[in-house]
């Protein structure tokens, strides 16, 4: 019972990961890529904007302002591709982790509801419409006073 303690621990084996906790691992590492886009895509959509916007104005006082119009104008030329080249390589890594991960926004399932609203009209599209005032009934023919007996029969 009395073993000696060398003070080293021995080395602990790490056993090989199984096929399904590989996959398990993948798709935790995907979906944080996945959370990281996101927050990328927002934030490069906000800050781009507003960084084109401040670009724009910089460099028209500065081709208002100086000689060298046709450098600043090509300079600002530079800087708003690029920075629609950024924001676009955001937006499509998220969608490249959204398809792989098969995950609906709130955006596209409200562009799925407006789709399918545009395209189906109202069941009930009398209970839709509120009266008014000024409508009128119709008389029905069939049950009406003033129709012969071969006019109801051709109705029915």
């Amino acid at each position: 019972m009395t073993e000696k303690h060398s003070g080293k621990k021995p080395p602990r084996s790490i056993p090989p990961l199984s096929q399904k906790e590989r996959e398990h691992l993948t798709y935790l590492r995907i979906l944080s890529e996945y959370h990281e886009a996101k927050e990328k895509r927002i934030r490069y959509k906000r800050i781009g904007s507003v960084f084109i916007i401040v670009s724009a104005l910089v460099f028209v006082a500065l081709i208002f302002g100086l000689d060298s119009k046709i450098q600043f104008m090509c300079l600002w030329i530079i800087v708003i591709i690029y920075c629609v080249i950024v924001m676009v390589r955001a937006d499509y890594r998220y969608n490249f982790y959204k398809e792989i991960l098969e995950i609906r926004d709130e955006i596209d399932e409200e562009e799925e509801d407006t789709e399918n609203s545009i395209a189906e009209p109202p069941k009930n599209i009398k209970n839709n419409v509120p009266p008014s005032e000024n409508t009128e009934t119709v008389p029905d023919n069939k049950n009406s006073e003033n129709t012969s007996e071969k006019e109801r029969q051709v109705i029915k």
